[in-house]
């Protein structure tokens, strides 16, 4: 199966990897930045608030699973700037899923 993981440098993201990978499935991860990459899948640097830049993307994978993990870690940033922190969670996840209902 074709998966899609957004959030696949962190601690849940590449635990999944691992084990979707291990159960022989095609895995492609999305990241923001170049580091912190999972050697074990296929890696795109892509921010996915950028939405026509994430429809393309996403639709060219064409995932037939999707995990949505992509969040901003920044630890007790969401204190200081609870709108941004969450119109930044909210468009990532929408920019994620829409291009990928067929």
């Amino acid at each position: 199966m074709k998966c899609l993981v957004t959030g696949h440098s962190g601690f849940i993201g590449s635990h999944l990897v691992d084990v979707l990978i291990r159960n022989g499935h095609k895995v492609y991860g999305i990241s923001r930045t170049d580091r912190n990459k999972n050697l074990k899948c296929h890696n795109i640097s892509l921010d996915l608030r950028d939405d026509s830049k994430a429809r393309e993307v996403i639709e060219s994978i064409a995932p037939e699973v999707v995990f949505a993990l992509a969040a901003n870690a920044a630890e007790g940033k969401s204190l200081f700037s609870p709108i941004d922190i969450t119109t930044n969670c909210v468009n990532t996840l929408f920019n994620t899923l829409v291009p990928s209902i067929r």
